[in-house]
């Protein structure tokens, strides 16, 4: 017997370990004869460690507390028999002082394992417990070490990310989630408990926010930061080293991204991808460059303030519930920082379970009716503006002036939140407040560049054709080339809004309206409508983007795993639902616009050789340079909806063209009305063009919808992200 059937046993224990516990016992009983019957288990006792502190554990859940206090002392006495296992001796004995009831003798011995591993292995569950710990005997001194250990690991990841390529950091980062996640659950749950202990001086307190609002800034959406700062690094530096290296990384992801190579060449194009990008960062990017992109910290965006503007940072935490000894799944907390702060203030805001309850009490009524329950205020049975601002607002509120212009960046759920519409003692948001939606707060510091829009050039999509004959599409395909390869490759609503394939006549007018008076304004523009608004004319814009791109159109994302399933356009893609090793790719196919022609690829018609399909995903859209784009308004439904991936935020279409290098997004969060959408785009662009910044321009287009029409249906459904 080998060592591969010890680790199997191991293995198939911790399997039904908690849902069987009889067979995992049995799995482990096995396993604890080989052992002891001497079978060739060599250089193995790391198994075997593993072995008897599961068994332990099962013991513990059980009840049996005698049995787990004799399998750990059994196998503490046989670590005095082996060296290099110092660490693994400490936990086992933290584990047995924690089964016996004695806290002050776990504690002495988490202490040491902490100071062991302090700047060499680091292990935040144990940070974990010696959190809780703190609760019963009160040791301040220990979340210090937690602001130790995030220069700790700002150093290491910055470090990591100065050589790893893009699918490594990638890689890395989700392994480091983990950490990243535990850090800001000891900040918070030792912040919260020892200040309402009375135990925690002012300094800590400050030092203790610092370091988690830091901790938010470096983990909110950083690979995407990280994709475009290195690119900021590349072309600020006008280093033409560095600009071929990203130019062929980027060709060879668009080959990599066609349907039609084989496996033989996918691999051929990863590792070419691969050497190239090693190279980038070998050659052009430096440590310090990266760190300065990366790791803004709080001092940064107050530095960038104006007296009116507040910087407002939304945390999810796991967050520790000590009064029931359990874990909450996630709670959010709100940073607040304004010019004048000494220091930034933090707020419990409410549990994610609060708002998912709110969320899904009406997610089965038609869109408009969803809304107007959701946001406005009136009978609590019926509509929940009041609780949605309690849970989310109202905590912060003693921080803030009206008239205040207020940078907010969502987590989580909340990114699916018109936070305009709010209500409370039936006042929006947006009638007290100024609100700009950003990614991170850290995007204040670049504010000040990206609010006159510079209307050098334009194109405007609207009234396109979804049903289009082959010959049609053959024939307008052939006006465009591209280094893009052709990717030719239920949802019917009688209503006319932005969703289901069918003809959208407000679009039409949409369009030519604004077409009309970009020309009377002097500003370069086209219109592009019917058939000839095709896949390929948008594609056409890679490296040679317009300043403003203008999409009316439909918006798709998907997000039922039935629906997935059950889709002919994604079925040819091979999209998998549940695909955990491609769940950032899937998401990103998931979500898409509408362009001539779609309907043929939708339905699952055969696919026209050399013709784009006339869908253009979010993943098509990635790949694609559009770094000359001021603003792309995406006038269709949804296309602010996504898969939201961890701290990386939403992966839909906001995440594609912020990849393609677009400044400012103008989406929507749900199905929007045709025609009081048009309304609502010329407005836009009128106040645009009358000479207002784009931030303004979009604030005074909703303010004057929402006069004519009450109800935020009409209003609220977009949002503008920088």
């Amino acid at each position: 017997l080998s060592n591969g059937y010890f680790r199997t046993l191991i293995s198939m224990g911790a399997i039904y370990h908690g849902d069987n516990n009889l067979l995992a016992k049995l799995y482990y009983d096995v396993g604890r004869s080989v052992m002891q019957n001497n079978y060739e288990i060599d250089n193995s006792f790391g198994d075997v460690i593993i072995l008897y502190h599961n068994l332990a554990l099962l013991y513990y859940n059980l009840g049996i507390n005698e049995e787990a206090i004799k399998v750990l002392s059994e196998v503490i006495e046989m670590c005095n028999d082996h060296f290099g296992v110092e660490l693994e001796k400490l936990r086992l004995l933290s584990d047995l002082e924690y089964i016996k009831g004695d806290t002050k003798s776990e504690m002495e011995y988490l202490k040491e394992i902490v100071n062991i591993n302090k700047g060499i292995d680091h292990r935040l569950h144990d940070y974990m417990r010696l959190i809780y710990l703190e609760h019963l005997l009160s040791d301040k001194d220990l979340l210090q070490d937690a602001v130790f250990y995030f220069n700790e690991f700002l150093d290491d990841i910055v470090h990591s990310f100065s050589y790893l390529t893009e699918e490594n950091r990638e890689i890395f980062v989700e392994k480091k989630r983990y950490d990243a996640e535990a850090l800001k659950t000891i900040l918070v749950s030792g912040l919260v408990r020892l200040s309402e202990s009375g135990l925690l001086s002012d300094k800590n307190k400050s030092d203790l926010i610092q370091t988690l609002y830091d901790n938010e800034l470096l983990m909110k959406g950083i690979l995407l930061r990280t994709i475009k700062g290195i690119k900021s690094i590349v072309y600020n530096r006008k280093d033409m080293e560095g600009i071929t290296l990203l130019n062929k990384i980027e060709d060879y992801k668009v080959a990599l991204s066609l349907d039609t190579i084989t496996d033989n060449s996918r691999n051929s194009l990863k590792d070419s991808i691969d050497y190239y990008e090693r190279n980038l960062m070998h050659e052009v990017i430096s440590y310090e460059s990266l760190k300065k992109e990366l790791a803004v910290e709080w001092n940064d965006i107050k530095g960038c303030l104006l007296d009116n503007e507040v910087a407002l940072e939304f945390v999810k935490v796991p967050y520790i519930a000590f009064d029931s000894v359990s874990y909450e799944r996630n709670v959010f907390f709100a940073i607040v920082l304004k010019k004048d702060s000494k220091n930034p203030e933090i707020e419990m805001l409410c549990r994610e379970s609060d708002l998912e309850e709110i969320m899904l009490n009406k997610a089965h009524l038609p869109t408009n009716r969803f809304v107007n329950n959701l946001y406005r205020s009136g009978n609590p049975r019926i509509t929940y503006g009041e609780k949605l601002y309690h849970c989310i607002w109202e905590p912060i509120d003693k921080y803030l002036n009206e008239g205040q212009t207020i940078y907010y960046s969502p987590s989580g759920i909340l990114n699916s939140l018109s936070f305009n519409a709010i209500s409370h003692n039936s006042k929006y948001l947006c009638e007290r407040y100024n609100l700009r939606l950003v990614l991170s707060t850290s995007e204040i510091i670049r504010k000040k560049d990206n609010d006159n829009l510079n209307l050098e050039s334009s194109v405007v999509y609207g009234g396109i054709k979804y049903d289009v004959s082959a010959f049609e599409m053959k024939a307008e395909s052939s006006n465009y080339t591209s280094k893009y390869e052709s990717d030719s490759s239920s949802f019917l609503d009688s209503l006319q809004v932005r969703s289901g394939w069918n003809y959208l006549e407000g679009t039409e007018e949409e369009a030519k309206s604004i077409f009309e008076r970009l020309i009377g304004n002097h500003v370069s523009a086209s219109l592009i409508t019917g058939i000839k608004a095709n896949e390929e004319s948008f594609k056409s814009f890679d490296g040679n983007s317009p300043s403003l791109i203008h999409i009316a159109t439909h918006g798709f994302f998907l997000s039922d795993p039935k629906e997935v399933a059950h889709n002919p356009f994604l079925n040819r893609l091979g999209v998998d639902f549940n695909d955990s090793n491609n769940s950032s790719r899937n998401s990103l196919i998931r979500s898409g616009l509408l362009f001539a022609g779609a309907n043929r690829a939708w339905i699952g018609e055969d696919s026209l050789d050399g013709v784009d399909d006339g869908i253009l995903t979010a993943e098509e859209v990635s790949k694609i340079d559009l770094s000359n784009t001021d603003l792309v308004v995406l006038s269709a439904c949804e296309t602010g909806l996504g898969e939201i991936i961890s701290s990386e935020g939403v992966f839909g279409l906001q995440r594609a063209f912020k990849l393609a290098g677009v400044q400012t997004i103008i989406m929507s969060l749900w199905k929007v009305p045709d025609s009081e959408t048009s309304k609502l785009m010329v407005l836009f662009y009128e106040n645009l063009l009358s000479g207002q910044g784009k931030h303004d321009a979009f604030r005074n287009a909703q303010m004057a919808i929402k006069e004519e029409y009450s109800s935020p249906y009409y209003w609220a459904g977009f949002v503008m992200l920088d």
